[in-house]
Parts: structure tokens; C-alpha cells; sequence
């Protein structure tokens, strides 16, 4: 199998109870069917709490999460009591791979990313001036399905899908020009079909999934402060430029890197660019807020932003479909 991942995904370590916004709290846990047959079978205090922790609804498996939004097993250091108790390895999947994100296409191929809602994943990310490096590997597989092949002319349409990622990365990391005039060579084949108002993207917004309170009360002041933000962008630009041309394409990079290939199941050309495009404008909407509101904007608010954005849009599918869909002008 060929696998192609970032570079940075060699240099993530967990820092655990350090985290300032670990991923045990605020989603549930969901529990794999080889995790939920050994927990069944741990013995004493432990075996007997994961048990009573243990829900199955819908075919779904999962720990809910405590009335302070938090999984049963995060203890007050910020600790799994689970991996304290009996190792790394006894953890969920889901556990195991974040922040990691795995895409397959076929049995041949798999495409291998992290999620910015890891804040020390964005610390990695944004801390590096480089242009962003993507590694290729060939990973020996066993087991596999041998009637999970691609037809022909599947193989074709992943090779030319590959070709165009690694265009638009190339196209978006040539510092000899604007960045303005890179994001326009990716998206000016679609601009057409992805050219919108404020209008329709806070449309789109609105109907988002909410995955916490925090997003409808900031998504509710950025509307609020609309005159103002806009009042305030050229100042911000102005006083940022440097590195906010870095940090957006290093997103635009991130993004076509991560959701290029879904268009060999997307029907519609134009729904990544569309996707990307949104993601861009949404982000430095919220950025632009953040120096409103905190009257400075550092790197560390870079991290944080991507992270507000990665966990509202990128967790929930529901959210990526809107953000990749058309709406009535």
C-alpha cells in the first residue's frame, strides 16, 4: 500500500495532562467492538466502573460524557485513568488515532493527515516556516481483501486526483508571488460555481451542527460586530501581513492536502474549492474578531482559531457537506 502523509506527523507526540484543550473532554468515547469485548472482561474496581460507564445505543458503543462534558475516565490531572490502570495500549481506537485522520482509497493507496483540533498539532504546524513537506511511503499490508481493487478507471481518476493535489500544493507554496494570486490560480476554474457573498456563507453557518455553546455565542458576536470587523480589516492586514500570508497558506495547503481526494466520491468539481474557499473566509473572519477582542493576535491565537474551526466544522460530516454545498444566491 502507498501511503502519503505530511511531514509533521513524524515530529506529534501527545502531551497529554500539558494540553490546554485535551480531546477527552467534549465528544464521547466512542468504543471499538475489540475494546468493548476486553473491557467486559477487566477484573476488579476498574472492570466494574467500565462496565457501569459503558452505553450501546443505536448499534453505537460509547462512553457518554459527564455532566462537565468531560469522559468518565479523565481524571482531575487531566489523566486517563484507563491508561494509568492497564497501559496505552487498552484504550479505544478512537483514542489510539486521534488526532490522526486516515483516508483509504481502495486497498492500495491511504492518505494519512492530523486534525488542527489538536492544539499541539497546530503548535507543529504553525511554529514551522518551511514550506509544508509530504512524504510517500509503501507499507507492507496483510490480510488484505483482494476484491477491494480499484477498476481501471478508478486508478486513473485517483492518479489524476494525486497529480492535481500535489498542483495546488506546489501552486499555493511558490512564495515568488502573492498569495492572493496562488489561492486565485486554485480557485479561479470554479469561480463560477464557488463566487459568493458574506450573505451565504453565514447562511451556511447557521445551519451548521452545533458541536459546542462556545461556537453559537461566537458565531453570534462575529455577526454582531460585522460593521466593526470590517471597519478594522485593512488595520489587521496591515499589521500582520507577514505572517498571516504564512499561516493562510499553510491552511490552504492543509486544506488541499486533506480534502482534494474526496472528490473522487464527490459528484460536484467545484465542492472542495468551495470548501476550502469557506474555510479561508471563516478563518480570518475569526481571526479578525480575535484582534478585535484582545486588541493584539499572536501565534498562539493562530493555533487557537484553527482549532475553534477544525473542531466545529472538520469533526462533524454534517458540516463539511455544508461547507462543500451550494446555496441559492
Amino acid at each position: 500500500m502507498i501511503c502519503d502523509y505530511p511531514e509533521y506527523y513524524e515530529k506529534f507526540a501527545c502531551i497529554g495532562e500539558a494540553c490546554p484543550d485535551t480531546c477527552c473532554s467534549g465528544w464521547e468515547v466512542d468504543i471499538d467492538e475489540e475494546s468493548w469485548y476486553y473491557y467486559m472482561t477487566v477484573k476488579g474496581p476498574l472492570g466494574d466502573r467500565l462496565r457501569s460507564c459503558m452505553r450501546e445505543e443505536g448499534g453505537d458503543r460509547f462512553f457518554p460524557l459527564t455532566d462537565k462534558g468531560r469522559c468518565p475516565f479523565l481524571n482531575e490531572q487531566n489523566l486517563c485513568d484507563i491508561i494509568c490502570s492497564l497501559g496505552p495500549e487498552s484504550i479505544c481506537q478512537v483514542c489510539t488515532e486521534y488526532p490522526r485522520y486516515f483516508l483509504p482509497i481502495g486497498k492500495d493507496y491511504e492518505q494519512i493527515d492530523m486534525s488542527l483540533s489538536c492544539m499541539e498539532v497546530g503548535r507543529i504546524f504553525f511554529e514551522g516556516t518551511s514550506p509544508v513537506l509530504y512524504k510517500r511511503a509503501l507499507v507492507s499490508e496483510t490480510g488484505e481483501d483482494p476484491t477491494d481493487g480499484l477498476s481501471h478507471s478508478d486508478q486513473e481518476k485517483l492518479q489524476e486526483l494525486i497529480r492535481l493535489r500535489t498542483d495546488r500544493i506546489d501552486t499555493l507554496q511558490d512564495r515568488s508571488l502573492p498569495l492572493t494570486s496562488r489561492l486565485d490560480r486554485i480557485f479561479s476554474p470554479y469561480e463560477d460555481s464557488i463566487r459568493e457573498s458574506r450573505v451565504i456563507l453565514i447562511d451556511v453557518l447557521d445551519r451548521m451542527e452545533v458541536l459546542t455553546d462556545k461556537w453559537t455565542a461566537l458565531l453570534s458576536e462575529i455577526k454582531e460586530n460585522s460593521r466593526l470587523l470590517d471597519q478594522n480589516r485593512e488595520a489587521f492586514l496591515a499589521e500582520n501581513r507577514e505572517n498571516l500570508s504564512l499561516w493562510f497558506e499553510k491552511l490552504a495547503v492543509y486544506l488541499t492536502f486533506r480534502y482534494t481526494l474526496d472528490s473522487f466520491y464527490d459528484k460536484e468539481k467545484a465542492a472542495v474549492p468551495r470548501l476550502i474557499r469557506r474555510s479561508l473566509r471563516l478563518i480570518f473572519r475569526l481571526c479578525l474578531y480575535r484582534r478585535l477582542k484582545m486588541g493584539t493576535f499572536d501565534l498562539q491565537d493562530m493555533i487557537d482559531i484553527a482549532h475553534i474551526y477544525s473542531k466545529q466544522v472538520e469533526h462533524s460530516d454534517i458540516n463539511l457537506e455544508l461547507m462543500k454545498s451550494p446555496v441559492s444566491k
